[in-house]
């Protein structure tokens, strides 16, 4: 079996450490993930190939509602898009809302990561339960500032 997984993650604002989150901003973030199977299937019949091919789509509009040393850890997430497309090997291509579609969540950061909840308090589903988490990008780079070629180390956490 290959796996091949692709994330890509676009925020249409400065990059956390050029910048300081506090309560208001706004940011547009995309998210395009795709996950492409070949599977092995031996039975009776011998031996075949087949395909699945996944690909989420999502629109993201962000609010800050709290920020802590420079970087968010609250904000609200209207999901303005979120889309799965299923294709394959004897699967029809589709391409459906997912249920985060339309909705809008309260994420906050907390010492287990982020946790985003509906409106009514209850928890977001499984495809939604991080909505925000791609606030921490900036806590992946030097607190020093940028340098070409340069290095640091990141906590495993």
């Amino acid at each position: 079996m290959r796996f091949c997984l692709a994330l890509g993650l676009l925020v249409a604002s400065a990059a956390p450490v050029a910048s300081q989150a506090k309560a208001g901003d706004q940011a547009t973030v995309s998210v395009e993930s795709s996950i492409d199977l070949e599977i092995q299937v031996r039975d009776g019949s011998g031996e075949n190939t087949r395909l699945l091919n996944l690909v989420r789509r999502e629109t993201f509009e962000q609010e800050v509602l709290a920020a802590t040393e420079g970087l968010a850890s609250s904000v609200r997430v209207k999901v303005v898009s979120s889309t799965l497309q299923k294709s394959g090997t004897d699967v029809v291509l589709e391409d459906k809302p997912t249920a985060l579609q339309g909705q809008t969540y309260t994420s906050t950061r907390g010492a287990g990561g982020w946790v985003a909840k509906d409106e009514s308090g209850s928890a977001a589903p499984a495809g939604g339960a991080t909505l925000g988490a791609w606030n921490d990008a900036g806590r992946l780079l030097p607190k020093a500032g940028l340098a070409a070629n340069g290095q640091w180390d990141v906590e495993a956490a």
